[in-house]
């Protein structure tokens, strides 16, 4: 049946939604399981305090008038991100950030967050340091070493790498199609 100008739909109407009517969509026990282990290994991408030092610093780069994109490449995140945070600062909708300079001056100061030291500390956020540190007990020394920062070329190759391994494990399979065809004799 072809849509019609002012003509409705005649028959009911499928329920919309992920169940879509009986029977509802059900999950099996495997399923759920590595649904629940895939969300376990989920980790924020940065801290609520550099999430909190972001917002400031981006506040201030709005207030100084600095472009949203070079603002995002000095701070290490996505200038969408900046866009935001930098709209609901102009329409007041968050709720810590004061308006004026001084006082998120004040704020960035008593977050330990210096003038000098703005550029480098939020250039690395928390998933910088998803290296493995391995802390071996018997050395005496009592506390688990500093994860060693990695930079943006080792990070590469570690995505690359274990892209390589996924690949080996996770072969492509695809279905070869033979041709066969009279030989005349």
């Amino acid at each position: 049946m072809r849509f019609q100008k002012g003509v409705g739909y005649p028959g009911p109407r499928r329920p919309r939604g992920p169940g879509r009517g009986d029977p509802r969509y059900r999950m099996s026990q495997a399923a759920y399981q590595a649904r629940l282990r895939n969300l376990g290994r989920w980790r924020r991408p940065r801290s609520p305090l550099e999430t909190q030092r972001l917002r400031i610093d981006i506040a201030l780069a709005t207030l100084r008038g600095e472009a949203q994109r070079a603002m995002a490449r000095r701070m290490g995140c996505s200038h969408t991100y900046c866009r935001k945070v930098a709209i609901g600062f102009k329409a007041g909708r968050i709720p810590f950030l004061e308006p004026d300079e001084a006082s998120l001056l004040v704020m960035r100061e008593s977050l330990g967050l210096s003038e000098n030291q703005a550029g480098t500390a939020l250039a690395e956020p928390a998933r910088a340091n998803e290296g493995v540190v391995q802390w071996v007990s018997g050395t005496g020394t009592g506390c688990p070493p500093e994860p060693r920062v990695m930079t943006v070329d080792e990070r590469i190759a570690e995505t690359w790498r274990e892209v390589a391994e996924w690949k080996r494990k996770h072969p492509i399979r695809r279905s070869h199609v033979v041709f066969r065809v009279p030989i005349p004799r």
